[in-house]
């Protein structure tokens, strides 16, 4: 991660700069990071308000937005759906679903398949998954239609393309702020 980025964010927290001026502030005069790192800081600093049930819809407009090879999702860390996963988490309808998910999807030896006849939404991106028991390999080879989960830990199934961002999402949120997911690691002196 670019060492700039934590710079920046601590800035933009301890400024009463808006969005807007933050934004600016990116376009006009740093150099130091790429679109993707503005993005993040972005994101992280003035996280949009969601609503219940509404980060699907805004990770569905950003595919539908970025053509169709974005439709499904995607089978790396993508940066713009990573930021989206840690966005919610920033926001007051979404941390603790997301504090939640990324505690249960972190361990990938717990993460399995979910046997059962149904047909599921992921709940990060909307996608209709299938259960392991009506899931066709030969129609769907790279298991983004197979629905996964980790019954240990929670009764919520993701879809692997959604898995494989909040994984990313949970690395990025873990140098940025340490006590996100860990209260025993939180620093008080931020803002």
């Amino acid at each position: 991660m670019n060492e700039y980025i934590k710079r920046y964010i601590d800035y933009f927290n301890s400024s009463s700069l808006t969005r807007d001026e933050a934004i600016e502030i990116l376009k006009e005069k740093v150099v130091a990071l790429t679109q993707d790192d503005k993005r993040l800081v972005i994101s992280y600093c003035y996280p949009r308000p969601l609503k219940d049930r509404e980060l699907p819809a805004r990770v569905i407009r950003s595919r539908k937005n970025r053509g169709p090879q974005a439709r499904n999702g995607f089978l790396v860390p993508d940066p713009i759906e990573t930021d989206l996963i840690i966005e919610a988490g920033k926001t007051i309808q979404y941390e603790r679903f997301i504090k939640h998910i990324m505690h249960a999807f972190s361990d990938p030896t717990q993460i399995s398949p979910i046997s059962g006849l149904d047909v599921v939404e992921c709940p990060i991106c909307g996608k209709k998954v299938r259960e392991a028991n009506i899931w066709d390999p030969t129609l769907d080879p790279t298991k983004e239609h197979l629905a996964f989960g980790n019954p240990e830990q929670t009764g919520i199934i993701l879809c692997l393309d959604c898995i494989i961002q909040l994984c990313s999402a949970k690395e990025i949120i873990e140098v940025l702020d340490p006590g996100f997911l860990d209260w025993t690691k939180r620093t008080y002196n931020k803002q």
